[in-house]
């Protein structure tokens, strides 16, 4: 009689624990599953993001051109010239750099060597060097592996949606030089258009300040 409420506590806390085991198989899979659906939506999104970028750099280009530098009074054609010669040597190293960093390998580790790994064993297993569970390749320092494109990279960053690539060993320096020139883009069509358009934008606000007071 005894035994009898022992058993049953023990058959409870199996079955308590079968469950909290059900339960967090499930939730791993459910997680699992949603960050496999992100990943490759990321994916397919990256020639989308890559599209939207390029077409803001021309929408802010063909604005330039068309629209600002007409009006623009920078001493006579020479001026313009000047200006927009720093311009043009900005954008094209933006988008050389963009075009690079997109387009190159960011860096593949190596594959494992059998013999060499069978030496390393043999020697005392200290030289055999990490590998990665998914691809199977050398894992060297600072290497991860991507879940996105689904590979490892040498020294990875990040992967990047904008470049539809991830940053690594061998694009970092062309990652950082897009970034350095994008930013100087961006300063350099702020104080030509400060610097041009200031007089314009203060007469508008005073012309609509009239305006508004004859209303009243």
């Amino acid at each position: 009689t005894k035994d009898r409420p022992v058993s049953r506590c023990s058959t409870s806390k199996n079955v308590a624990r079968r469950g909290i085991r059900r339960c967090v198989n499930w939730t791993d899979r459910s997680i699992d599953g949603i960050v496999a659906g992100i990943n490759i939506g990321v994916r397919l999104a990256g020639p989308l993001f890559i599209c939207v970028g390029l077409t803001l750099i021309g929408f802010v280009t063909y604005t330039y051109f068309w629209h600002a530098l007409p009006l623009m009074d920078l001493g006579g054609p020479a001026g313009q010239i000047g200006v927009t010669s720093i311009g043009v040597f900005l954008l094209v190293n933006a988008l050389y750099n963009y075009w690079k960093t997109a387009r190159m390998d960011p860096g593949l580790p190596p594959e494992i060597n059998e013999e060499e790994e069978k030496l390393a064993e043999e020697i005392g297993g200290k030289l055999v060097p990490k590998q990665c569970l998914r691809c199977n390749r050398l894992k060297p320092p600072r290497t991860h592996h991507c879940s996105v494109c689904r590979r490892c990279v040498l020294k990875m960053d990040h992967h990047c949606p904008w470049m539809n690539n991830c940053i690594g060993q061998n694009n970092y320096r062309h990652f950082c030089l897009f970034l350095l020139y994008l930013a100087t883009c961006c300063v350099f069509i702020i104080l030509v258009y400060s610097l041009e358009f200031d007089e314009s934008i203060f007469s508008l606000d005073t012309a609509a300040k009239e305006c508004i007071h004859q209303r009243s």
